[in-house]
């Protein structure tokens, strides 16, 4: 709970920070929209009642004060009036949708009714998030509910010839760090057991086979490679499209014997 709130916090003052600048925009778009009074009366209006609607919608003030009262009225739930229908404007919108849709509005409000304040309960139990933390080891286990693992530091470094960062270990950072339960997540990654036992096949520096993407024909004759072992961790879909290539240049090659 402890971190709960501070992430909370940051998160609303983001929303609003984010509301603020569309309705900011919103304001600009209108004022430089032109004048809205000359469509509000007839062409041959006096210019005694050009001034008066002037006056009754606030556009004889100061830009400044305008944008607060634009604001104010935002904050108070008042969008403004139509200037077609001279109905206020978010009923004109809410008539124009569907009678489907405007349910599946409602339904999702009851959704986010009913999952929000569950979602914010389990927030709410505890979660310390420690970022830039790699788990070095288990060191013992005591007993059934007694787990001791050493946490390492790591921070980033200053990026590879392409710029991207990555994160080193900090020598004298570990600490251990009491747990009842350890579950191990574990990544997934190019074997190195094809590469090292085969000559020839070349390798990235993540050890991913370097093959041709449309034919998936690798840097050794009459093999072939595909899927995640050449593009890294990826869906079926993309594996089974490789397949499909490769299985293609396979016919070819036996058929024609060029490589």
């Amino acid at each position: 709970m402890r971190g709960f709130v501070p992430f909370l916090g940051h998160r609303l003052f983001r929303a609003l920070i984010a509301l603020w600048l569309v309705s900011t925009v919103v304001f600009v778009v209108m004022r430089l929209s032109g004048d809205p009074v000359p469509l509000l009366l007839p062409p041959d209006a006096p210019h005694s009642e050009i001034m008066r609607v002037r006056r009754e919608l606030g556009l004889d003030r100061p830009i400044p004060v305008q944008y607060v009262i634009f604001l104010s009225n935002l904050a108070h739930g008042d969008f403004g009036r139509s200037i077609h229908f001279r109905e206020p404007a978010f009923d004109v919108v809410r008539g124009y949708l569907a009678g489907s849709g405007w349910k599946e509005y409602q339904q999702g409000g009851a959704v986010c009714g009913i999952t929000l304040p569950a979602g914010l309960r389990q927030a709410a139990r505890g979660v310390d998030l420690h970022a830039l933390r790699l788990a070095c080891r288990e060191v013992s286990r005591r007993d059934v509910d007694d787990a001791v693992g050493v946490d390492g530091e790591r921070h980033l470094d200053l990026g590879d010839a392409s710029g991207r960062r990555r994160p080193v270990p900090m020598k004298g950072s570990e600490y251990k760090l009491p747990v009842d339960t350890v579950i191990v997540s574990i990544g997934n990654g190019a074997n190195p057991l094809v590469p090292s036992t085969t000559p020839g096949l070349d390798t990235n520096k993540w050890g991913n086979i370097l093959a041709d993407q449309e034919t998936g024909k690798t840097s050794k004759k009459g093999v072939f490679a595909g899927g995640d072992i050449v593009i890294g961790a990826a869906t079926v879909i993309l594996a089974m499209g490789a397949g499909r290539k490769a299985a293609a240049a396979m016919h070819e090659y036996l058929k024609t014997g060029n490589w």
